[in-house]
This record gives C-alpha cells, sequence and structure tokens, in this order.
C-alpha cells in the first residue's frame, strides 16, 4: 500500500468503528424503550382493570379513585405516546445510520477497488518499464553483435593482408639475403679491404662539419641579438641628439619634436634583417609621419637635425662633417637657431683633433653667425672670374678673414 492512500484507509476503519458503536448504542436505547412501552402496557392494563372495578363501585371515594386512574392513565397515554414518538425517531435515525453505513461500505467497496486497480496500473506501468528495459538491452546486443560482426569481418582483412604482407617480406628477405651474399662477396675485393677505416673517417669528418654548422648557428643567434641590442641602443642615442637639436634649432609652436621610428620586417633572402625607418613628429601626446605634412624648411631643418645627430652618433672617429646650403628653405628664425646649434657641436668637437666643419653656402649673414662665436677665423670665397681676356671664367679661391663682417 502506498503512503498516500494509507490515511484514507485508517480514517475508513475509523468511520466503520464508530457506525458500529452508534448501531450497539442504538439498539440499546430501542431495547430500553421497547422495556418502557411494556411497562406502560402493563401499568394500562392494571389501571384498566382497576378503573373497571371502580365503575362498579357505588362509594364517592371510589368515583374520586377511578377519576384519579382516569388521569394517571392519561398520563400514562401520553408517555407512551411520547416513547412511541421517540422509539419513530430513533428508528428512522437507525434507518438513516444504516443507509450511511451501507454508504460507507459502497464507498469502502469502492476505495478498495481504486486500491486495485492503482496497484494493477503501477504493476503495469513496472511491467512496461521492465519491456521497455529489456527491448533496450536487445537492441544494445544487436549493435553489439553487428559491431562484433563487422569486427570480425575487418580482423580478417586484417589477416588476409598480414598474411600477403608476410609473403612479400619472406619474398623481400630472400632477395635481401642473396643481396647480403653478394655483397660479402664484393668486401672480400681488393677494393673494399679499408672500407670500415674509411667510413669512420668519413663518418668523423661529416660529424665534424655538422658540429661546426651547430657552433656557427649559434654564433648567428647571438650575433643577431648582439646585432639588435647595439641597434636599439643607437636608435636610442641617435633619437636623443635628434631631439635636443631640434628643440635647439626649431623655433616653431606647431611641432613638439621628432624622432625615427623602426619597424623590423623580418628577414630578406639571404638571411640579412630587414628594417625600415621613417621620420615622426610629436605635438603632444600625438604622432604623426612627417612624410606630406610638414614645409620645405621643417624638411630641410628635420634633414640637417637628423644628418647631425647621426654624425654625433656614428661619426666620432671621422672628423670631416660637411653641409651643403643647409639654410635652403628655413625662415630667419631658424636659420640663427641652426647656427647655434653648428657652434655648440664645434664647441663639444673642440678637443677631437682630426674634426673639420665644411659649410658651402651663399648666405653670408650665416657665415658671419658662426664666425662670431670665434670658431673660425677665416673661411674661403669660391666664385668665377674671368683671368685674361677672350679666356673663359675659371673658378677662384680666395681666402678672407672671418673678420671682415664686423
Amino acid at each position: 500500500m502506498r503512503d498516500s492512500e494509507r490515511p484514507g484507509r485508517e480514517n475508513l476503519h475509523s468511520l466503520e468503528n464508530e457506525l458500529r458503536a452508534e448501531e450497539q448504542r442504538l439498539d440499546a436505547a430501542v431495547r430500553e424503550h421497547d422495556e418502557r412501552v411494556s411497562k406502560c402496557i402493563t401499568d394500562h392494563t392494571k389501571l384498566s382493570d382497576i378503573a373497571s372495578r371502580l365503575e362498579d363501585g357505588v362509594s364517592a371515594s371510589r368515583q374520586q379513585m377511578m377519576a384519579d386512574c382516569k388521569a394517571r392513565s392519561d398520563e400514562a397515554e401520553r408517555a407512551v405516546g411520547a416513547k412511541r414518538d421517540a422509539l419513530r425517531t430513533t428508528l428512522a435515525r437507525k434507518e438513516e445510520l444504516s443507509d450511511k453505513i451501507k454508504g460507507q461500505d459502497k464507498m469502502t467497496m469502492m476505495m478498495r477497488a481504486n486500491l486495485s486497480y492503482r496497484d494493477v496500473r503501477a504493476k503495469e506501468r513496472e511491467q512496461h518499464h521492465k519491456n521497455q528495459k529489456c527491448a533496450e538491452q536487445l537492441n544494445a546486443i544487436k549493435n553489439e553483435a553487428d559491431a562484433a560482426h563487422s569486427e570480425y569481418k575487418r580482423l580478417s582483412k586484417v589477416i588476409e593482408e598480414g598474411e600477403r604482407e608476410r609473403s612479400r617480406f619472406h619474398g623481400s628477405k630472400e632477395t635481401v639475403l642473396a643481396n647480403v651474399k653478394n655483397l660479402k662477396l664484393q668486401l672480400n675485393e681488393k677494393q673494399y679491404k679499408r672500407i670500415d677505416a674509411e667510413h669512420r673517417e668519413k663518418l668523423i669528418e661529416h660529424k665534424t662539419v655538422q658540429m661546426a654548422v651547430e657552433d656557427l648557428n649559434r654564433y648567428y643567434k647571438a650575433l643577431n641579438a648582439a646585432l639588435m641590442r647595439f641597434h636599439e641602443t643607437k636608435m636610442a642615442d641617435i633619437n636623443k641628439s635628434i631631439t635636443e637639436l631640434w628643440n635647439k634649432t626649431y623655433k616653431g609652436s606647431d611641432i613638439d619634436g621628432i624622432q625615427i621610428k623602426t619597424e623590423d620586417e623580418g628577414q630578406t633572402a639571404d638571411g640579412r634583417r630587414k628594417q625600415t625607418y621613417r621620420v615622426v613628429m610629436r605635438k603632444g601626446d600625438t604622432t604623426l609621419d612627417m612624410r606630406g605634412r610638414c614645409s620645405a624648411g621643417q624638411k630641410m631643418l628635420a634633414s640637417l637635425v637628423i644628418r647631425l645627430a647621426l654624425a654625433e652618433t656614428f661619426c666620432i672617429n671621422c672628423g670631416i662633417m660637411t653641409l651643403d646650403e643647409p639654410t635652403t628653405n628655413l625662415d630667419r628664425a631658424n636659420i640663427e637657431s641652426l647656427a647655434t646649434a653648428i657652434n655648440e657641436i664645434i664647441k663639444n668637437r673642440r678637443q677631437q683633433a682630426n674634426f673639420q666643419l665644411i659649410v658651402i653656402t651663399h648666405d653670408e649673414e650665416f657665415v658671419q653667425m658662426i664666425g662670431r662665436s670665434e670658431n673660425c677665423s677665416s673661411y674661403y670665397w669660391v666664385e668665377k672670374r674671368y683671368l685674361k681676356d677672350g679666356d673663359p671664367p675659371s673658378s677662384t679661391i680666395t681666402r678672407k678673414p672671418i673678420d671682415r663682417f664686423g
């Protein structure tokens, strides 16, 4: 019995017990009323006899006694009527309880039938579940049988292929044994007497070359890493010099500084690393390429600054620096700044014995700006003149003192 049906059964048993107790109580009440009715009938009979005897009497006392008995008889009849009414009510209640008991019995039968039906349905579902499991097991067994049959076919093919392979190897073995026999006969010839020693020498040579190649590969990687570090260091020095020179020479406010950006593009076909360079300008936190975004004067000044920075970084032992028309496309403020920067370079290189600065220019004021800082005492004037009548003009070089500018 399920737990959900147990309270219904317990309630049904309690109702049946209550009905039985009520039926016993009603039966006892009916018996009690019957006894009372019988007693009342007996009393009525006695009173009737007494009334009959009293009617035959003549005395007034007997008539009075007869009236009293009549009153008592009426009262007894009323009591009997009341008892009969109570008896009828009790009988009706008994019939009602009997009908209720019959309904309870019918409900009990229905509940028992319902419980039986539920048990049958549960057993049916359980059996259906078992049937499904059996069907699934049968399907699984069928699938396993199909898989086993397929595996059997595959293994049969593998065995057949193995047999064919074994037969082929057996034939190859016979051929190899024959070749070995022939090679052994050839090794006994005069030209193969030192074959083991020669093989050992060639093996040693091969291993030596292989180790040398591995060492060269390691050296190449180390050299490449060192070159990359050297390149990064030098580019940092160049950009530092560019920043210092630009801040000294450029007087505009639209560009805060310039620098050279490098990008690694891998290796070329012959194994060399490939680098690309571009000049960028900076304004605040924004960096843009200078190509196509700056004036001719800014390009010229950037070119001079980069050349001076490259010379400062890579030409320490090479003391010759040449500037050809450095003031082209520069305004007066930038020309003065460039002259100041050149004077700073000359001052810093003064201790270098082999340092020479050659400036080629048509701008006499620029020459004067350089000469005012006592960096040079004279300059060379190049011009074309006619030395003789009828001859073509010739270039002449004249040394002039720098203090002639005053």
